[in-house]
């Protein structure tokens, strides 16, 4: 079962225990009530009036208001404005308003609009929106640069965001969350860095995102449990995905990420179950992709081997350590080819494998090396270990000494076959990459044993 943010509920409960029993107000014009901002710049607020639900129907917020021959300028919703006002339908804004504050909508259960495109409008508040169960559309004004946290918490109705014409720098935790009908975000044209915690955790209907090219980093479940997201493509700018950040979005099958990636925190995609393609741009100094299969950029480390439409995982001789969270889907075979039994990353190792896949999937590894890896976790909790000869069994339809061919010749290193056009790499013993390209006569590199590797072939050899 999902389970949604709560962060702002406390506050929620607290605002209940502490609602107003004070109605203090400066004065009321037209059915609506005033608090004085400022005397000098001559500004107000709409503050609550004396019951929750006493405004109603359509109400028109006019741009300035008469208080003792003076003029007043409208320019904010207070705190808790227009909170539990069930029978409020639809509110005209005034083009001077430049905020909403806290609560100032808060589970207005038959709002069903809200068109805020002619203010100047720059803030709107924590919980401004929440809970607004009818509210279908949302229609901002360019003037906008942040959205608080938990503003439209579960409006479950809202089908669109469209903040492309914004100013928006600053969208804060859960702020679009549980919006369950939500099928488009679109943020491209903003001056947004970051987007913050669980900001669309859990909107089901999502199936596509744009992204700003400010963009620098995507936090803790960002997009997490959105279930209907099929690909995501990331600005040049990105530099860090944090933990969950997308994490359960089981319809997502591709994701390309930029060369200025330099941080994949833990379990980024945990539970992409359709993932297959997974790629790096090649230029990243810090992941680099093969076979749509992630890796650090020294190949040392298995990054990301997403399994959505092959189940059958290999792990390249050369690998030594493997994160968690690397196999964010089904696994029913893994054929781990290093002669050493590759490491867990930070010792983490417990929720690498299902229950399920432990006892079900079979793990082969080198000739000689089962007695290796029953001695380490995770490869000795597998049920079922075999041996193989990896230079004589293919793995996926690929014949480990038929294309292409990998000969020494006068002490150089030629690669013939069909199977050539793509990157040639050369490992040494110790598993450091000592070349990568593709040219297919490779010289000047020292005596000693090598691993060549042509996409998913690879052969040991001796100069």
């Amino acid at each position: 079962m999902k389970l949604r943010f709560s962060s702002h509920h406390f506050v929620v409960a607290i605002l209940a225990l502490l609602a107003v029993n004070a109605y203090a107000y400066d004065f009321e014009s037209d059915g609506i009530r005033y608090n004085v901002l400022s005397e000098e710049d001559r500004t107000v607020e709409v503050i609550s009036n004396k019951y929750y639900d006493s405004y109603r129907g359509n109400i028109v917020i006019p741009d300035r208001v008469l208080k003792n021959g003076r003029i007043y300028t409208v320019t904010s919703i207070g705190e808790r404005a227009f909170s539990y006002c069930d029978a409020l339908t639809s509110v005209e804004f005034p083009a001077s308003l430049t905020t909403i504050e806290s609560y100032a909508f808060f589970e207005c259960d038959y709002l069903t609009s809200v068109d805020l495109s002619s203010t100047s409008l720059t803030s709107i508040g924590v919980c401004a929106f929440s809970y607004c169960a009818a509210l279908t559309s949302v229609e901002f004004p360019s003037s906008l640069t942040s959205i608080g946290e938990s503003a439209f918490y579960d409006c479950n109705a809202l089908t669109s965001v469209d903040l492309s014409s914004t100013s928006l720098t600053s969208i804060g935790r859960e702020a679009f969350s549980g919006c369950d009908a939500l099928t488009s975000v679109d943020l491209s044209s903003t001056s947004l860095t970051s987007i913050d915690s669980g900001a669309f955790y859990g909107c089901d209907a999502l199936t596509s995102v744009e992204f700003p090219a400010s963009l620098t980093s995507i936090k803790d479940d960002a997009f997490s449990y959105c279930a209907a997201l099929t690909s995501v493509e990331f600005p040049a700018s990105l530099t860090s995905i944090k933990d969950y950040a997308f994490s359960y979005c089981a319809a997502l099958t591709s994701v390309e990420l930029p060369v200025s990636l330099t941080s994949i925190k833990d379990d980024a995609f945990r539970g992409c179950t359709s993932l297959s393609n997974l790629t790096v741009d090649e230029d990243n100094p810090v992941f680099t992709s093969r076979d749509n299969v992630l890796y650090s950029k020294d190949l040392d480390t298995l990054v990301c081997y997403p399994t959505g439409t092959d189940t059958v995982v290999v792990i390249p001789d050369g690998v030594r350590s493997i994160r968690e969270d690397a196999f964010p889907g089904k696994v029913s075979a893994v054929y781990c080819q290093p002669q050493t039994p590759p490491e867990a990353v930070k010792g983490y190792f417990s929720d690498m494998f299902s229950d399920d896949e432990l006892l079900n999937a079979v793990l082969y590894v080198p000739i000689g090396t089962k007695a290796a890896y029953m001695k380490v976790d995770p490869w000795r909790n597998f049920w079922n270990i075999e041996e193989t000869d990896f230079s004589t069994v293919g793995i996926n339809g690929v014949t480990a000494q038929s294309e292409p061919l990998v000969t020494v010749r006068g002490g150089k290193i030629v690669v013939e076959g069909a199977s050539t056009t793509g990157v040639i790499e050369v490992f040494s013993a110790d598993g450091r990459c000592a070349y990568r390209g593709t040219g297919t006569v490779i010289e000047g590199l020292p005596k000693g044993a090598y691993v060549v590797r042509v996409g998913k072939f690879s052969q040991k050899l001796v100069l």
